[in-house]
């Protein structure tokens, strides 16, 4: 596969893991392990079995979902992979998988975080 190929597929795939609240964990966890994957695809250190873990992955990222944003990154990561098209505002590469935008990830999805907000206006 081209690097340019897969370094768009990579960066579509953090770009959408990243936009999930994580209310449907194989959105959140799929996509991250994804991102993964094809970082190590991006290095040409991906192994065979990585290869065969990221079409698993792929397969599994929109089940359960709640929204439409889980079937777009299945959809838009293996267009990448097989055509080479994806477009992302570079912006995103700052971007932490808690939404917050640089520092360090708290460890909380954002539905986590918006349920203790929520709940701490209740009280």
């Amino acid at each position: 596969m081209p690097r340019g190929r897969s370094t768009r597929a990579r960066s579509s795939t953090r770009f959408l893991a990243l936009e999930s609240c994580g209310q449907c964990s194989h959105s959140k966890q799929d996509g991250l392990g994804l991102a993964d994957l094809l970082a190590r695809l991006v290095r040409s250190q991906a192994t065979d079995a990585d290869r065969t873990r990221i079409d698993s992955l792929l397969a599994t990222v929109a089940d359960g979902a709640r929204c439409n944003l889980a079937l777009q990154h299945q959809t838009v990561v293996a267009n990448v992979l097989r055509d080479g098209e994806a477009r992302l505002d570079r912006r995103e590469c700052e971007k932490q998988p808690d939404w917050s935008s640089g520092g360090e990830d708290s460890g909380k999805w954002p539905a986590d975080r918006l349920a203790e907000c929520r709940a701490s206006e209740i009280r």
